[in-house]
């Protein structure tokens, strides 16, 4: 291949892959299943649930608040007197960015006063936690109710508790990772950490490939510019 067709086909690839998807993988997603409009439903559809989570729809039954996306949240409390989570995995590219985010709230009808977090793992089996094993660190974003110490980084204080009508409120959080080369399957974990006093909300969870960021286009551009210049030469 000439050096001006393998510019450009590198350039090509550069510019496809910046387009590449930005839809979420997640299922589910802001947890509209199944329908809690009756009140909260054990669970949620596409989640695996452990101990205390449940779909809420806060704005038909009052016992949560307002959901910021669609009519209902995941709401996560510790009454069992253990941990509760809800987790998803899908399948992901290896070496592909992603970016994790979520809203959270402390809704004043149920006061939270504890510990959540939000994590992304890699894992080299087809099921996450179910099969293979955890691929390089956990990528985590803890949340409280207090500004106190944590052991970890990037943590966020959730504002005192509030209303949370009309989705007011809902504080949005981000954690950010890169798929080990040997990646088959990526976790996302919505947890609370007891002993806790209260219930967490979870709505609009997103989990999505990062795009290419503006220096690669900028190192595209001078590809581009390498091009034209090798074709001015071979036409002199």
């Amino acid at each position: 291949m000439k050096k001006s067709q393998m510019l450009g086909a590198v350039f090509a690839c550069l510019i496809v892959s910046s387009f590449s998807s930005h839809a979420n993988l997640l299922t589910n997603a802001s947890f509209e299943t199944p329908d809690a409009s009756s009140g909260d439903v054990a669970g949620s559809s596409d989640w695996t649930p452990y101990n205390d989570v449940y779909t809420n729809d806060g704005a038909a039954t009052l016992t949560g608040p307002a959901a910021y996306d669609g009519d209902q949240s995941l709401k996560m409390f510790d009454g069992s007197g253990a941990t509760s989570f809800a987790y998803q995995s899908v399948a992901v590219t290896p070496g592909q960015a992603y970016k994790l985010s979520a809203r959270v709230i402390n809704w004043a009808g149920d006061p939270f006063i504890s510990l959540g977090l939000m994590g992304l793992t890699f894992w080299d089996g087809p099921d996450g936690s179910n099969g293979g094993a955890k691929l390089g660190p956990a990528y985590d974003v803890y949340v409280e109710s207090t500004p106190t110490p944590v052991l970890h980084d990037p943590s966020v204080y959730l504002p005192s508790a509030i209303d949370g009508v009309n989705g007011v409120g809902w504080t949005e959080i981000s954690v950010q990772g890169i798929a080990p080369s040997v990646t088959q399957s990526a976790s996302v974990f919505l947890q609370i950490i007891g002993p806790s006093s209260g219930a967490l909300y979870w709505d609009s969870v997103t989990l999505e490939a990062v795009p290419i960021p503006a220096a690669v286009w900028l190192f595209g551009s001078g590809l581009l510019g390498l091009v034209g210049i090798a074709r001015r030469r071979k036409k002199a």
